[in-house]
């Protein structure tokens, strides 16, 4: 059985790139690939917006094994990280090299991902397997877009003290 499980893992792992690589994603964001990478981020925030509608409009129990409620927030409380993101991503598009709205962005890309997370819960919790599954691959892809975006606030953190050092000679 660990047998098994170990070699679901290694695959899993060693395809996941593949599978990105597939979708078209850079392992690194540059201004040459940057507004291709945009446009696969907000058909990823598109996706994550339709799944909030489609969890708000179901009448959900969400009830545990014993019939008692989770403690859950409300679905249409996880909407405003969807408004949130929405308008820093326009920020980000208008001025990419500002670190401040970089950084938020990633941050909020986080959220989103935790959000994306706990409605894939609530979604396996209610046996909505397809929609739960859809979730859990849209996960990756935020995780992933969270990675490059990090890597991308890193290398303008770092151009920007190389700047910094530059005019500090002069």
């Amino acid at each position: 059985m660990r047998l098994r499980i170990g070699s679901l893992l290694l695959v899993t792992v060693c395809c996941a790139p593949l599978t990105l690589a597939g979708r078209g994603r850079p392992e690194k964001l540059t201004r040459g690939n940057l507004q291709n990478f945009l446009l696969d981020f907000s058909h990823d925030i598109n996706q994550a917006g339709a799944a909030f509608s489609e969890l708000t409009e179901v009448k959900l129990p969400l009830l545990d094994e014993a019939g008692h409620p989770l403690g859950r927030r409300r679905i249409t409380d996880r909407r405003q990280v969807l408004i949130d993101l929405e308008q820093t991503l326009k920020d980000f598009t208008s001025r990419p090299r500002d670190l401040v709205v970089t950084m938020t962005l990633s941050d909020q890309t986080e959220e989103l991902a935790d959000e994306v997370y706990d409605l894939s819960e609530i979604a396996y919790d209610n046996d909505m397997e397809d929609l739960a599954m859809q979730l859990t691959g849209l996960l990756d892809h935020l995780n992933n877009d969270s990675d490059l975006i990090s890597a991308y606030a890193l290398d303008l953190a770092a151009q920007k003290e190389h700047e910094l050092r530059a005019l500090e000679k002069r």
